[in-house]
């Protein structure tokens, strides 16, 4: 029966203790709860109603997270709200806070850093109580490319062509993965921020990008088909919904002002692509044409010279001023005329005008770089006509829809002005690499690449080294980085999406008020390149009768150009060189467009390796393609990976029907500049595509010391990679390159690329200071050093004393801070950034002080009632020890001060009122500089006044008084018997000159603390003082009585110049212990330096301590019989055996008198056995009394 009932209790019982949240505390974020990223899920209730849950959970930068809650109870009323935090308790991301909608809760991030992030988990209501999950998980994504091909390709009509692309899963598990060739997104790509601004504002600024089907090489036909597509997605909204701004010509969007009502209507239209928001972005400012090779096209001619003749450039920027005499000095009226024979045309975007003016400066002189007529400083493309299209006002801010404008402006118009080229020196201080770069123009600059037209954007000026601005990242754009004017620095963006790079420095050009001006910045390298598509493209056409494509320029102004090596993104870049551009070399002309194909293959969903995929498992898919279109039709392709969480997208290529004439082209997955840390098994991978069959593969190099032909290896493939693994007989770098021959013969050959192989170490050649060098006043020293190393050095770590001090990025110099002077050992140990390191051998390093200490203050006091107390107080730079004289004499014949916290002292002595006189002081370091000669300061005994009335006070007995500094703490976490713990004091002379204190205990303890004071002691009258003391010091403890402890250590050190000014054997010094009197313990020296004697003494506990020289008057102090005292836990009480004591008054009298009373006996025996035959004692020699009686027997 009582097990039926224990039972019974127990099942009753369970359903509670499971409801209950067992992670409470956790209403803060001091409070938060860890929890796994794993997916493990937390049962936690809302108890009370109101009750509001943290838990908290380690993300890692880039990584993505999936939170949510789940399982709620009260699923009828309950509306969780959940919060993201970071470390700083800032918002990083929230759910819906809409109530009724989405009661659960979920949440998708990406860690933008290493961190710990507090989740913060409420109900919208405050009224349910139930109970609910919630649990985070790390989360993969998908990143997918095209393995073949990889560029544009021609396929024959009605044919059948393969394109594979691969997908991989990065930082977590990826789940229902699907994979989609050319696909249609169901509904617009909205960015997130719209919906937060809209929640407190009526209204944002958005652009509104429409899907974009139609075909683009008629331009007419396309404004038509844009305008009637526009007025479509319009019909819909009303006023209230939308307040248009700008409509686009041929870029399928338009911009203005947003409501949240008109969002909801946008989000349900199906022509609507994306729904961006309207930023401001900014002019990224900062020469030249020498340096670039232009100055020796300009002689080239072919039918005219090479000046950009017949060619006309798009600056998009704060407008042109064309008043300049270096663009042909128009008026207004001209210019809108259409008369202006530099700057033909534009239009105004920042004021709605046909006047693009410049009013900033910084269009003006872009538009020089690139067209500037001006015999001193000629543009690139001198020849060269400008259209001046105004996206930023007089402060350098420029609206995205501006932007958009401004290249529409420019496709639209590109027949009419011969318009080839597009610059763009404006960007939005990003960091972005391919797979975070925004791509809300991207759709404009698709239409600019398709009609031909070449785009310079500016990398930015932010000196990032792993990536660049944005729309400088945009795949249609070819991105312009800076560099100086000798080839040397790169200070600006940079990262592996860079291209080229132009000079960037000083750049003098035009500016407004027919001026000149140096301008330094990306803005100044972007226009250099612009120019100089301008004459590649009027060489071509002339020389070939081609129109060369805006890739064709790009890949032309990357393969001739000048390598340059970056130490900062470990990247060469290829600084332009348009005079070597001019060699046609395998250049392809590609046409654009976008018409659907069809594949005899399912886009494949959950099948196969795409099924579970852990992270950075790759999947490869092939579908196969019909071209169902007529020659020169040109169709896009991508493929979109896809999870529950997030999709991406791959980079685009063109497939165009066609007849074979073009050579294979060449990819290299290898990187550019890769270091191998190894000599063998040096893999270089080549990969290829063709539109038809490549027949080989050839791999070239120097690494035998010439540039010759390696292996040939025959593929017949379409399109593949080929890995070659080389061995090298020693480090350096190395050049290489591969080609193709397809079934044509046609050839190519790709660029010549870098690889560095360093097996060694780095090898230090100088290091400063050298061996046993002695520095002088100074603890801020400098370790300056040189390495040779092939590859970059990484980072360099200065140890002193064996452990690691500094560790500095800097392959020269290191700065670090001594506490103390003294005597070190220091090295250097160096790791480049293939992970060998090399370090110095240990140097000798001594520091000497040989300043003497200097008094910044002193003065006198005086105070008293009967007799006046003078009192001396004297502050001195730095820790040191000070004596007092009434005269000027020497340190040693001065008495001592007291002295606080090292560089406080003071001094008190009692006169006669009216008495005066002059103090002098001198101090010694803890070093050994004695003042050479006194401040003095005069002393004046005065008494303090009386105020009238007040009451008496009573007696009371003797105690020990104790003045003591701020002390150090430190808390054993546990004490173990068997075990001695220890602590180490930063700077002994602050806490009476204790360094280090070891604690062997009897007992485990836990957390106990022990605190050291420097104090100044007053005996009680019945305990005399101790002489000629160094410090007095009191060592307190919590949590642990001198019962728990069975021995304690305590190291402690002293001057030397104390030891030497006194004239004390050194080793006579000893640690007093106080326990009702002073104890001298068992003290030893253990070791001494140029200014130190070292010393440690075992106590059986703590309490009061002194460190003096052991003089006799030290041995025997005089004794309270009825004082006796014990010490624990920082209290004084009245509990010690007098066991304890060293000395007991008492017991020594006793014994003296019986020792005495023996020797008494001692001596009278003898004195009777010598007599005691006569039986009589005789009078002496003057025969003053004689004795005639025999003794008594006592």
């Amino acid at each position: 029966m009582r097990c039926a009932i224990i039972f019974l209790v127990i099942i009753l019982l369970v359903p509670i203790a499971i409801a209950v949240d067992s992670y409470e505390p956790d209403n803060s974020i001091a409070s938060a709860q860890w929890i796994l990223t794993n997916g493990t899920a937390q049962q936690h209730d809302f108890s009370p109603a109101s009750d509001n849950d943290f838990v908290k959970f380690n993300v890692t930068k880039g990584y993505y997270y999936r939170i949510q809650t789940y399982n709620l109870t009260e699923l009828d009323i309950t509306d969780t709200i959940i919060t993201l935090y970071n470390a700083t308790a800032t918002l990083a991301e929230n759910d819906d806070i809409i109530s009724g909608v989405n009661r659960t809760s979920r949440l998708e991030w990406q860690a933008v850093s290493d961190d710990i992030l507090y989740l913060n988990i409420s109900e919208f209501y405050n009224v349910a109580n139930g109970i609910y999950q919630v649990d985070v998980k790390q989360i993969g994504f998908l990143q997918p490319s095209l393995i073949s091909p990889v560029i544009n390709i021609n396929a024959t009509s009605n044919q059948f062509f393969n394109i594979t692309a691969r997908i991989k899963c990065l930082s977590g598990v990826c789940e229902n993965v699907k994979f989609t060739l050319d696909p249609k997104v169901n509904s617009p790509n909205i960015d997130k921020r719209i919906n937060k601004i809209l929640q407190s504002n009526s209204s944002v600024k958005v652009i509104v990008l429409l899907k974009d089907n139609l075909p683009s090489n008629d331009i007419k036909e396309r404004k038509i088909n844009v305008k009637s597509m526009q007025d479509k997605a319009l019909k819909s909204l009303s006023k209230n919904d939308f307040n248009l701004e700008k409509r686009f010509s041929v870029v399928k969007g338009f911009a203005g002002d947003l409501s949240q009502q008109g969002l909801t209507k946008l989000q349900i239209d199906p022509n609507v692509e994306s729904i961006i928001l309207d930023e401001e972005l900014h002019i990224s400012l900062a020469s030249s044409v020498g340096q670039i090779g232009a100055k020796q096209v300009w002689p080239v001619q072919v039918t005219n010279n090479i000046t950009g003749k017949d060619q006309t450039v798009c600056v998009v920027d704060t407008g042109i001023d064309y008043t300049h005499s270096a663009f042909g000095s128009c008026n207004q009226a001209q210019f809108q005329n259409g008369t202006c024979g530099k700057v033909i045309s534009g239009y105004d975007y920042v004021n709605t005008d046909i006047n693009p003016i410049d009013d900033h400066n910084h269009g003006t002189h872009v538009a020089g770089i690139v067209a500037s007529s001006n015999n001193t400083y000629k543009g690139v493309a001198p020849d060269s006509m400008l259209v001046a299209l105004k996206a930023c006002n007089a402060a350098g801010s420029c609206s995205s829809s501006n932007m958009i404008a401004s290249v529409d402006w420019c496709v639209a118009n590109a027949s009419k002005f011969n318009i080839s080229v597009i610059t763009i020196s404006i960007g939005d201080d990003g960091d972005y690499g391919s797979a975070d770069c925004p791509q809300w123009i991207d759709s404009s600059f698709a239409l600019a690449h398709q009609a031909g037209i070449f785009i310079s954007v500016a990398t930015g000026n932010n000196g990032f080294t792993d990536g660049i601005s944005y729309p400088a990242c945009s795949p249609y754009a070819a991105a312009v980085g800076g560099i100086s004017d000798d080839d040397s620095t790169y200070i600006y963006n940079r990262g592996y999406l860079l291209g080229l790079v132009a000079p960037a420095q000083t750049i003098v050009s035009s500016v407004r008020g027919n001026a000149f001006s140096s301008i330094s910045g990306t803005s100044m390298a972007t226009p250099h390149a612009a120019g100089s598509a301008v004459l590649l493209r009027q060489y071509y056409l002339e020389k070939f009768n081609m129109n060369l494509s805006p890739d064709s320029i790009k890949h032309n102004l990357r393969n001739y150009g000048v390598s340059k090596y970056d130490s900062g993104s470990l990247i060469s870049y290829s600084r332009i060189n348009v005079s070597s551009s001019l060699q046609r070399k395998g250049d392809v002309s590609n046409v654009t467009g976008a018409i659907p194909f069809y594949t005899i293959n399912p886009n494949p969903s959950n099948s196969s390796c795409l099924l579970s995929m852990q992270e950075n498992d790759e999947c490869d898919i092939t579908w196969t393609v019909n071209a169902s279109g007529t020659p020169s039709e040109t169709y896009e392709f991508f493929v979109i990976s896809e999870t529950p969480y997030r999709y991406n997208i791959s980079d685009k290529i063109n497939v165009t029907i066609f007849n074979d004439s073009s050579s294979p082209l060449i990819t290299q997955i290898t990187a550019d500049h890769a270091n191998f840390s190894r000599r063998q098994n040096i893999l270089l991978n080549c990969s290829y595509s063709d539109n038809v069959l490549v027949s080989n593969i050839s791999l070239y190099s120097n690494i035998s010391g010439e540039y010759i032909l390696n292996s040939t290896i025959n593929v017949n493939r379409s399109s593949g990679s080929y890995m070659w693994n080389l061995t090298v007989d020693q480090d350096g770098f190395y050049l290489w390159s591969c080609s193709a021959v397809d079934s044509s013969n046609l050839s190519a050959i790709s660029s010549n690329h870098t690889f560095l192989v360093d097996s060694s170490s780095p090898v230090f050649t100088m290091f400063v200071p050298s061996n046993n060098s002695q520095i002088n006043n100074s603890l801020t020293i400098s370790f300056n050093y040189s390495l040779t190393d092939l590859s970059s050095i990484a980072n360099c770590s200065l140890f002193i004393d064996g452990a690691i001090s500094e560790t500095s990025l800097s392959s020269s110099q290191i700065n670090h801070t001594f506490s103390a002077y003294g005597a070190y050992l220091w090295s250097i140990n160096c790791t480049d950034f293939l992970g060998y390191s090399s370090a110095t051998s240990q140097y000798n390093l001594t520091l000497i002080d040989t300043l003497a200490p200097v008094i910044t203050s002193i003065s006198t006091s005086s105070a008293g009632t009967s007799t006046a107390l003078v009192t001396l107080s004297v502050t001195t730079n730095e820790v040191a020890t000070c004596r007092v004289s009434t005269s000027d004499v020497a340190y040693s014949s001065m008495q001592t001060m007291n002295t606080t916290g090292s560089t406080s002292h003071s001094y008190q002595k009692t006169y006669t009122p009216g008495a005066s006189g002059t103090y002098y002081v001198r101090c010694i370091d803890i070093y050994g500089n004695t003042m050479s000669s006194s401040n003095s300061t005069d002393y004046n005994a005065v008494l303090t006044p009386t105020s009238p009335g007040g009451g008496g006070g009573g007696g009371g007995s003797s105690e020990t008084k104790i003045a003591a500094e701020t002390g150090l703490s430190y808390v054993f976490e546990s004490l173990s018997p068997g075990t001695s713990s220890s602590f180490y004091v930063g700077i002994p002379e602050n806490y009476g000159g204790v360094s280090e204190i070891s604690i062997n205990p009897v007992v485990i303890k836990e957390n106990a603390e022990v605190i050291i004071s420097k104090t100044m002691f007053s005996p009680p009258s019945s305990v005399s003082a101790l002489a000629e003391v160094y410090n007095y010091l009191e060592i307190k403890t919590v949590n642990l009585g001198n019962a728990d402890i069975k021995t304690a250590t305590i190291k402690f050190r002293v001057t030397k110049q104390w030891v030497i000014d006194n004239g004390y054997n050194k080793n006579n010094i000893k640690l007093f212990h106080f326990t009702g009197s002073w104890n001298a313990l068992e003290t030893k020296q253990t070791s001494q330096d140029i200014v130190y004697l070292f010393y440690e003494a075992v106590s059986p506990g703590f309490s009061y301590f002194a460190i003096a020289n052991l003089e006799p008057e030290n041995l025997v102090p005089k004794v309270d019989e009825n004082l006796v005292v014990n010490y624990s836990d920082s209290k004084l009480t009245s509990e010690i055996p007098a066991s304890e004591s060293l000395f007991c008054y008492k017991c020594l009298m006793i014994y003296l008198i019986a020792v005495l009373c023996v020797f008494a006996i001692v001596v009278l025996c003898v004195y009777i056995y010598v007599n005691f035959t006569s039986g009589i004692f005789n009078r002496n020699k003057n025969d003053d009394l004689v004795i005639d009686k025999p003794l008594k027997k006592e």
